[in-house]
């Protein structure tokens, strides 16, 4: 049976990564972007392969959530990968996405909120509606991507307020969705996906696209039970809490 993948912000970066490395091993692939339409690629990528399919999904919205998992019905029967990809910091190119939830002295609530929305509430609510169709797949994982900077122990300076702190809640949310799906089956794993050369990661980083979520795929793949909760490195060593 062909397995299906869901990937978030799949228009750019490492969700595109994600994508084409998934199709690559022969996954049907529902890719999402808040617009699909604003990434060229995917459109050309999903005109010529059958196993490519695009849906709008804005994680930030619960009404939009709801309607994505209602479509899902109409396209696969069971999901045996959900990838939450899509975050935002405070200097991405998105409407939710403000510098004023990253210096102390000019934090504005709204913009705490949306770094939340987007990279810690969007996953869960999201692998939350896609409930039935995870429990019907025979090994179902969820790969959410979190971030070095969410640790709380290793944090050591100020500043950086909403992407740091979404990205410790993401952690805590899937330790929570680990437990609760455990007797399900279902393995929840959080990835720091290193520094990646991406719009958010910028051209200095270490890491290409290809060879981070090379590593997340591969590391998943090898999971069994006992993992789920866990949070790990690209290359599948222990991350700190």
């Amino acid at each position: 049976m062909q397995k299906t993948a869901i990937v978030t912000g799949a228009g750019k970066g490492l969700g595109l990564e994600f994508t084409k490395q998934l199709l690559a091993s022969e996954y049907k692939v529902i890719a999402t972007a808040r617009k699909v339409e604003n990434y060229p690629a995917l459109v050309t990528d999903s005109e010529s392969n059958n196993n490519l399919d695009l849906m709008n999904l804005d994680v930030s919205s619960e009404e939009s959530i709801k309607a994505f998992a209602d479509s899902l019905k109409n396209k696969t029967e069971h999901i045996d990968l959900l990838v939450n990809c899509a975050g935002i910091n405070s200097k991405s190119n998105h409407p939710h996405s403000q510098a004023s939830s990253l210096k102390l002295g000019e934090l504005e609530q709204q913009s705490l909120l949306n770094q939340f929305a987007v990279n810690t509430v969007g996953p869960i609510l999201l692998a939350q509606s896609s409930l039935p169709m995870l429990k019907a797949s025979r090994q179902a994982r969820v790969l959410n991507v979190s971030s070095w900077l969410g640790p709380v122990s290793i944090k050591t300076s100020g500043g950086n307020y909403g992407y740091c702190t979404s990205k410790s809640a993401l952690n805590m949310m899937n330790v929570a969705l680990a437990n609760d799906l455990k007797e399900d089956g279902v393995i929840c794993v959080n990835f720091n996906p290193g520094w990646v050369r991406t719009d958010m990661g910028g051209d200095k980083a270490k890491l290409s696209a290809e060879e981070s979520v090379e590593g997340m795929l591969k590391t998943l793949e090898g999971l069994g039970a006992e993992a789920t909760g866990r949070f790990l490195q690209w290359d599948g060593t222990e991350h700190p809490w």
